[in-house]
């Protein structure tokens, strides 16, 4: 039965700026700064033609992957004017089958935690994400954040892979 407040499908939508981990990539995924001197258009026809969305650095794991958002059709105009208005959708049984699933959000100290114990599987490292919402008490985010915002991501996926899911 359809949900209002679920989707089948998943969006990866291409950014008008490079990608965030570049700047930080410590083993940067091949290609990154051909895709980091793309505009958001030529991104989605680099997409097209390949018929591989590519797998970038995240900023916080530095560990590659392809972003999704699973949010429902109401809230993928806030995704479009934040990333850009092009994208390509999948269905959900498509992202599972490439390996993809839900992004596993942390909390900041829960994450310092577990990365002084060693970290997470190599498997699981392209699904972690630090979360440190707007709503995290000041002295958390400063803590964990030095300053340097919030992070909340909510509703979206990922696929672990080295380029990215074939379409």
């Amino acid at each position: 039965m359809p949900r209002p407040d679920f989707s089948d499908y998943v969006v990866h939508f291409t950014k008008r700026w490079p990608p965030l981990g570049i700047a930080g990539a410590r083993r940067p995924v091949g290609g990154l700064a051909d895709i980091a001197r793309m505009s958001a258009y030529d991104r989605l026809i680099a997409i097209l033609e390949s018929g591989i969305v590519r797998a970038t650095n995240m900023p916080h794991t530095d560990r590659p992957c392809v972003c999704f958002t699973e949010c429902v059709w109401g809230s993928l105009l806030d995704h479009a004017e934040r990333y850009s208005c092009y994208g390509v959708g999948f269905h959900k049984k498509l992202l599972f089958r490439e390996n993809g699933g839900p992004v596993f959000y942390m909390r900041q100290d829960l994450f310092a935690i577990q990365n002084a114990a060693g970290g997470f599987d190599d498997a699981l490292w392209p699904f972690i994400t630090p979360f440190a919402p707007a709503y995290a008490p000041d002295e958390h985010l400063e803590e964990y954040r030095a300053g340097r915002g919030h992070i909340d991501f909510l509703a979206r996926a990922r696929v672990a892979c080295s380029e990215g899911p074939s379409i």
